[in-house]
């Protein structure tokens, strides 16, 4: 598990390497439209 912390805000992530099934989840914050347009060129 790795933790990332920026401000008041942390995210924890785990590897799931070598799992049957993966699923990626991006999360994208509705109150910074100045980054919406990076957000959409990820996805």
């Amino acid at each position: 598990m790795h933790k990332v912390t920026k401000g008041n805000v942390t995210i924890k992530l785990w590897d799931l390497g070598g799992q049957p099934q993966v699923r990626v989840i991006y999360v994208v914050d509705a109150a910074d439209h100045d980054h919406f347009s990076i957000s959409k060129v990820w996805l």
